[in-house]
């Protein structure tokens, strides 16, 4: 199962890697085919609409997303945006407990 990482990055040091490359080390550990967008080097002349391209476009080629801890704050429209193309995609969500990683289906705001 390809798994799409979404999170924040925006006012987090380091864009948030440690915990987007964490995600995807424990991902990678249960079987899991990871897109990790923290991979990708933003800088320079990359629009917003770029980025937001570039997430629709692997997102769409993933079955599931998995959502990073505050993913859903006011400063990361980026990972809101991500929640509303998964949602609409029909994609399956994964959460995570203690122990592992686990299927939510149909998640609902």
């Amino acid at each position: 199962m390809k798994v799409f990482i979404s999170g924040p990055m925006k006012g987090y040091p380091n864009f948030n890697k440690e915990a987007f490359d964490q995600a995807e080390k424990e991902l990678v550990q249960q079987g899991y085919t990871v897109f990790n967008p923290a991979w990708m080097d933003f800088s320079g002349e990359w629009t917003k609409q770029d980025k937001r391209a570039i997430d629709a476009a692997i997102m769409s080629r993933c079955d599931a997303v998995y959502q990073l801890p505050g993913w859903d704050g006011l400063e990361n429209s980026g990972s809101r945006m991500e929640y509303a193309f998964a949602q609409e995609a029909g994609m399956i969500f994964l959460e995570k407990d203690a122990d592992s990683f686990f299927f939510v289906v149909n998640k609902e705001d």
